[in-house]
């Protein structure tokens, strides 16, 4: 069963706060409900495997083994200049309105979301429409992506590409922290760019998941490695100025070129 980005059951209970999660905001009551929400979602389905998806959880792992100890990470990552760059284009086109978003997507959120966490999610909800107003000379953006703590405030300071950056370094670097301090049992990273059927097979083997013809041919059909990289052709060059200011430590620390 895969659930494709439940970010309101996630921050059921820590709704003023940002993404990053500790331990400690993981008090009994929020365990319960998001436990709860998500054994509903299995035995609705009839399966016994959960797989899920929500980038923002990079900046919670701690808290999401806090919930769910026994839980198994994969962390798939990508070369930050191609990150950044895609961060800033979804930031673009899909922060403001509601245009190409997928309806049953947008109503499962609305039945996600719980009475007393509206307040919190209402402003985001405003801001969004207010954004997409043509009467305005310069559409204000909305939030995108993993709600980084002052993300409000990165968004009015800075350049738009050096907020990607960020949110992608954020994400990244505390996923690496904190899952390579697990056990090799539990945590698994995997790089974008060399992804391939054998790497398919690592996070099916690692998942305890039977390895499976139709996922194969999938990879095959779908997937071709070298559309990763294709953001940073034709780069402007004041924009790779830009990107080795903010991602070139990581980068580094990561071994990318």
């Amino acid at each position: 069963m895969v659930l494709v980005e439940p970010r309101l059951t996630w921050k059921y209970g820590n709704d003023a706060k940002s993404d990053m999660l500790s331990v400690a905001d993981a008090r009994p009551e929020v365990k319960k409900y998001i436990q709860t929400r998500f054994s509903e979602v299995l035995e609705k389905s009839g399966k016994n495997i959960l797989v899920e998806k929500t980038p923002s959880n990079a900046l919670r792992v701690d808290f999401v083994r806090t919930v769910f100890p026994d839980a198994k990470f994969v962390h798939i990552m990508r070369n930050g200049k191609n990150s950044a760059l895609s961060i800033r284009q979804f930031w673009q086109g899909s922060s403001t309105g509601f245009q190409g978003i997928d309806p049953a997507r947008l109503h499962n959120r609305m039945k996600e979301i719980r009475l007393k966490q509206v307040p919190y999610y209402a402003r985001e909800f405003w801001g969004r429409c207010i954004g997409s107003m043509q009467w305005s000379q310069k559409k204000k953006l909305g939030v995108w992506g993993p709600r980084l703590p002052g993300l409000d405030e990165m968004v009015r300071d800075l350049d738009l590409l050096e907020v990607a950056c960020l949110q992608w370094r954020y994400c990244v670097e505390h996923a690496c922290f904190a899952g390579r301090a697990m056990p090799n049992s539990q945590y698994l990273e995997i790089r974008l760019e060399n992804f391939t059927e054998d790497e398919m097979h690592r996070v099916l083997d690692f998942s305890g998941l039977p390895q499976n013809d139709a996922v194969d041919q999938k990879i095959r059909e779908h997937f071709k490695p070298d559309q990763s990289a294709r953001r940073t052709e034709g780069l402007k060059a004041e924009d790779d100025v830009m990107l080795e200011k903010w991602l070139r430590p990581t980068l580094d620390w990561l071994g990318y070129d």
